[in-house]
């Protein structure tokens, strides 16, 4: 049978943390309609702690070495992908059966499946993630190698209109127009939860934001910065409800107290999927400018339940994604974040009418696994040349 083999640093957390199910979502939607062998990469700082655990051929989890800043980059890369080869020797996989190789990053498996590409005459496809913008900026020096991979491959999937921009930025408009421009393919990340319409009555005085309660996350949500705009409202009538959990909670309650927003602050702690769209669809608006996100699903899932968001100007995250949805803020500066939290009580009904004509017309079935997998099943089934391949139809 005809495969796809999907080759991903994300499917595990050494730490045990909850890693994206994005990637996850993606392989397990591909398996609808071609078989998929996953190589599911771990990297791990020890070399006495790399190994092989085969669930089956199906499925490989590896631990590979590899430093944390990019040290040694290439060479660790060089490590997993001459591992990689060493089990599919040893396992007998048949590269034969493989018509698409798919790296979930460019910068890390972009490299390993550019190597086995370019050795067995596979198609590449390659995903643009927030971490590839990451390692292109402070590694200029193996830009070209990147170059190199682009060149070769056949498809370059996005999660975000922006990171159009980027990439003119970090390869130069000559180099894009011919290598990347058209190969692009907008896919955003799958949202798991049900599509239906929902007849809630919003709460006009309640803004809703979530976050991990982790140093890293409450970082990278900007949580400091939104409490302390959320502070300059003129009325106090207003309060924001805080979903999630966490070591660095006590650090959110002391900016709480900094600020005098005590009394106008929920910490609402965890709640799972089952309840989470109750708290979307009640409030005014879902308030997240991150400083960056790889794509920013709790956007997708405000908009689904009909809330107008505020979201990040000119970063990962949403911008551009749609238009007249809620209000863009410069993540840096608070009162940037302030007036867009002021833009979504005056222009609200404004936001909820465009949302509501956009749910009309279907245009959040792009984040539907139906829309994911039919996008997929028609750009694989070129590559595909045996006739028993079941197609999965939408």
């Amino acid at each position: 049978m005809s495969s796809i083999l999907h080759i991903s640093y994300d499917l595990r957390s050494r730490l045990n943390r909850d890693s994206t199910s994005a990637v996850k979502n993606l392989i397990k939607e591909t398996s609808k309609f071609m078989d998929t062998i996953t190589f599911d990469l771990l990297r791990v700082p020890n070399p006495k702690e790399e190994m092989v655990e085969n669930e089956n051929n199906k499925h490989i989890k590896l631990n590979v070495l590899g430093f944390p800043f990019g040290i040694f980059l290439v060479r660790h890369l060089n490590r997993a992908y001459k591992k990689i080869k060493k089990i599919i020797e040893e396992n007998k996989i048949d590269l034969f059966d493989i018509k698409v190789i798919h790296a979930h990053k460019l910068t890390f498996e972009g490299y390993i499946a550019y190597k086995i590409a370019k050795e067995n005459n596979i198609p590449l496809f390659v995903t643009l993630r927030q971490t590839d913008f990451t390692v292109l900026k402070y590694r200029p020096d193996i830009v070209s190698r990147y170059k190199e991979i682009i060149s070769s491959s056949e498809k370059l999937f996005v999660l975000l209109p922006i990171m159009k921009i980027k990439l003119k930025r970090f390869f130069g408009e000559t180099f894009y127009n011919k290598h990347i421009k058209d190969k692009l393919i907008f896919l955003p990340n799958i949202i798991e939860r049900p599509f239906k319409d929902t007849k809630n009555v919003y709460d006009k005085y309640s803004f809703l934001t979530i976050a991990r309660m982790d140093k890293r996350s409450v970082k990278r949500k900007n949580l400091k910065r939104l409490i302390e705009a959320f502070s300059l409202l003129g009325s106090k009538k207003y309060k924001l409800r805080i979903i999630g959990s966490g070591d660095y909670l006590y650090k959110v309650k002391e900016w709480c107290q900094k600020y005098n927003v005590n009394d106008r602050i929920e910490l609402i702690g965890n709640v799972d999927n089952e309840h989470i769209d109750q708290y979307y669809s009640t409030s005014l608006a879902f308030l997240m400018p991150s400083i960056s996100e790889s794509f920013g699903m709790v956007y997708a899932e405000s908009l689904i339940n009909g809330t107008p968001i505020l979201y990040s100007k000119k970063v990962l995250g949403f911008d551009g994604v749609f238009e007249k949805v809620g209000a863009g803020a410069n993540p840096f500066d608070t009162l940037s974040i302030k007036q867009s939290i002021e833009d979504l009580i005056t222009n609200n009904e404004f936001y909820r009418k465009t949302i509501s004509e956009l749910k009309s017309k279907d245009a959040f079935e792009i984040f539907s696994a139906k829309h994911i997998n039919k996008t997929l099943a028609d750009i694989l089934k070129n590559k595909v040349e045996e006739k028993d391949i079941e197609l999965f139809s939408a």
